[in-house]
């Protein structure tokens, strides 16, 4: 090799025959073009939790660090989102303040109420307390993480609040107080809030609440947005962390993560959960940094508006200056999908039997305006109660037009309706959804009414989450009028005890509580009282009370439900007087008053009309043992008396002479016929006539036996 031409670089020789120098050389000069070339910046790109409280917009807090320094200069255009694989666009960046509070006081709340030391998710007693031991573990961890100039202070919350420790830099102090803490009962959430809110309101400069806790606020004096307000007011946002929240099939109202949410959005802070304590030392790191954070915030709308609760997995693509950053965050969205509790608003005092009501259905929960809405529910109810005759007119959420109502089988009706505009919307609060138009049946007896509603199907744009609650109520009916009287057929023998029934035929309703007073006249030289007796009558549970006068009786029965045994008021004792001749005698009731009333049901009087038969008794002779016959015509009162109308029959035994054509006919009370059950020439003798009453109303009507000129009458009772 020609010397002259060649670059010689010499050195020590290498054991193994190379040149050191040469290579040691080449490196060297390797270096040197390295350096001359610039070094990059180093960046890294860190997300926070995705925040769920606008959504179905997304916000995922961000910072982009170039080497522990923030990068504020950021555009849209340097990302990209993709959720579950799909690109998200459009996207917005947002860059806040990106100056770090020079001194934060921190202000740790827990919930020290007996159910921290449960197993997760469980109401057992726990002897190794491990959500209570990590608990106050993550909290002292927690100390450790504040910055020197910062001031921690420590409560915890029962039933009542206790200071633990107040506002101290010393790491050591706070950590004393939590490792002192114990259990106690109950939970007052917002009473603790407003407390450590005024406690930390005192100092100058930012202020945070952390607050753990694991169930639903009990005990407080003041309610979630009074403590919000003050909090607010003072200007200290709180951060919650709700510990094993989960979701209760049989209580689907329950809205333990909703209103830790409304703390955190209320008071500017952010809510956290962690569905087990394990996920408690990530959730605290979460929110000390984004209380420390100057970061932005990358927004998109997700196209996915149910609000399914189903976890969702986002992947975010930085480039910044040539460099690729790559982050990947997943969600879990909180089922917040449209709630309905939907119910019957029925009036407060009972149906009343006849009458036609428009019966609201309430709607508790939240119907957005300007979907249409869908929905199928099915109503139950006792049909020989209530008619349902479709929907009533009125200024309700939905046009009751637009409703349909199908009778699917007597005491079933489904309810539905086809992508209805609803008139407004109902913000998760109470309203009028629909009304129904119902009839209740006409009737004289008081009666339970159950209603249930249950909710099928329900959907606005996404499946709607919708129960129903069933309603009872009472049907009160009134009985018009009653027919007081004696039996006509007994015969009273004389200087013998005589037994007086006064009977009572009518509609009255056993399921309400009577009262009445009646007035008694007879013929004293002839019967002499001798007492009362209820048993085996319909006035067997009331107190009764009998005044005798000269002459009369004052009955009087105090308010008291009546016994279905018999159609028996009450059973008068008499002595009947010795006396030749049989006879009928007058025995009269006057001045007759009762009344009903509903048990339990408000303004609930019923008064009916009173009707008052049987004026005579007949009392025999000496002669005559048993009962006083007649020569020639005779007409012996019917049997039975009263007679039902409700396909009854009554018998009426006669006797004839056979000497002139004989003719039996039942009138009412307006002298019109109802019945011819005899005509023509009978045989001498005793004969017996058959009547039906049928369709007749209720009342009292006159048998009338005619031969020749003899004319033989009977009262008949007719009641249904």
């Amino acid at each position: 090799m020609n010397a002259g031409n060649t670059l010689a670089i010499r050195g020590v020789t290498s054991p193994e025959g190379g040149d050191f120098t040469l290579k040691a050389g080449l490196l060297a000069i390797v270096f040197l073009l390295c350096a001359s070339v610039p070094v990059h910046a180093q960046y890294q790109l860190v997300t926070g939790a995705p925040l769920l409280d606008s959504y179905p917009t997304i916000e995922i807090p961000f910072e982009v660090l170039d080497n522990t320094a923030a990068v504020d200069s950021l555009t849209a255009s340097d990302f990209m989102v993709f959720e579950d694989g799909v690109r998200m666009l459009p996207l917005e960046i947002e860059c806040g303040d990106m100056q770090i509070a020079s001194k934060i006081y921190f202000y740790f709340l827990i919930d020290v109420s007996y159910s921290m030391g449960f197993m997760e998710d469980t109401t057992l007693y726990d002897p190794d307390s491990v959500k209570w031991r990590t608990a106050k573990q993550v909290f002292i961890d927690a100390f450790s993480r504040l910055r020197p100039q910062d001031e921690g202070a420590l409560g915890s919350f029962a039933y009542t609040f206790r200071q633990e420790q107040p506002f101290t830099s010393d790491t050591r102090k706070l950590v004393d107080a939590a490792s002192g803490m114990e259990l106690r009962s109950g939970t007052s959430i917002y009473d603790a809030i407003e407390i450590a809110s005024a406690l930390s309101a005192e100092k100058q400069g930012k202020k945070v609440i952390v607050l753990l806790t694991d169930g639903v606020d009990n005990g407080s004096r003041l309610t979630r947005e009074q403590a919000i307000s003050l909090a607010w007011r003072r200007g200290v946002p709180v951060y919650p962390i709700g510990l094993g929240f989960y979701k209760d099939p049989d209580q689907p109202w329950r809205v333990d993560e909703d209103t830790l949410r409304r703390i955190a959005e209320g008071t500017g802070g952010k809510a956290f959960f962690a569905p087990t304590s394990e996920d408690l030392s990530q959730i605290f790191s979460d929110i000390i940094e984004s209380i420390y954070s100057i970061g932005c915030v990358l927004r998109y709308v997700t196209p996915d508006t149910c609000r399914d609760g189903a976890q969702r997995s986002v992947e975010i693509q930085a480039d910044i200056e040539g460099m690729l950053l790559t982050e990947r965050v997943a969600y879990r969205l909180p089922d917040l999908r449209s709630r309905l509790l939907l119910s019957l608003q029925l009036p407060s005092e009972a149906l009343q039997a006849g009458r036609r009501y428009s019966i609201p259905v309430i709607a508790d929960g939240e119907v957005r305006p300007g979907e249409p809405m869908s929905f199928s529910a099915e109503l139950r109810y006792d049909p020989d109660l209530i008619t349902v005759l479709g929907t009533a007119t009125s200024a309700s959420v939905l046009d009751g037009d637009m409703i349909d109502i199908e009778i699917l089988q007597p005491g079933v009706v489904r309810i539905s309706a086809a992508d209805i505009l609803p008139r407004r919307g109902i913000p998760y609060d109470s309203d009028e959804l629909f009304s129904l138009d119902v009839e209740v049946a006409s009737r004289s007896s008081v009666a339970a009414l159950r209603f249930a509603f249950e909710v099928t199907y329900a959907r606005q744009v996404c499946q709607m989450i919708a129960t129903a609650t069933t309603a009872e109520t009472m049907v009160h009916a009134c009985p018009t009028s009653v027919v007081l009287g004696f039996d006509t057929t007994i015969v009273a023998i004389p200087g013998q005890k005589v037994e007086v029934p006064i009977l009572l035929e009518s509609p009255i309703d056993f399921n309400q509580s009577l009262e009445y007073s009646i007035h008694v006249d007879y013929d004293a030289s002839l019967f002499t009282y001798d007492g009362f007796s209820t048993a085996g009558s319909i006035s067997q549970d009331l107190d009764v009370s009998v005044f005798p006068l000269r002459g009369a009786l004052e009955i009087r029965a105090g308010e008291g439900l009546p016994d279905d045994t018999s159609g028996v008021l009450l059973y008068l004792s008499f002595v009947t007087a010795m006396q030749k001749v049989g006879q009928p005698v007058a025995f009269q009731l006057r001045s007759a008053f009762m009344r009903q009333r509903g048990i339990g049901i408000i303004a609930s009087d019923c008064v009916p009309d009173i009707t008052l038969v049987g004026h005579r008794l007949y009392t025999d002779g000496l002669c005559v043992p048993l009962l006083r016959r007649r020569p020639g015509l005779q007409l012996s009162q019917n049997s039975p008396n009263p007679v039902s109308a409700d396909g009854g029959q009554t018998t009426f035994e006669f006797t004839v002479t056979g000497e002139a054509p004989a003719r039996m006919e039942i009138i009412d009370e307006f002298g019109r016929r109802c019945a011819l059950l005899v005509d023509g020439f009978l045989p001498k003798g005793r004969h017996s006539a058959v009547w039906r009453p049928d369709n007749l109303p209720s009342g009292v009507y006159l048998c009338v036996l005619r031969e020749g000129n003899e004319i033989r009458t009977r009262k008949v009772l007719l009641a249904r």
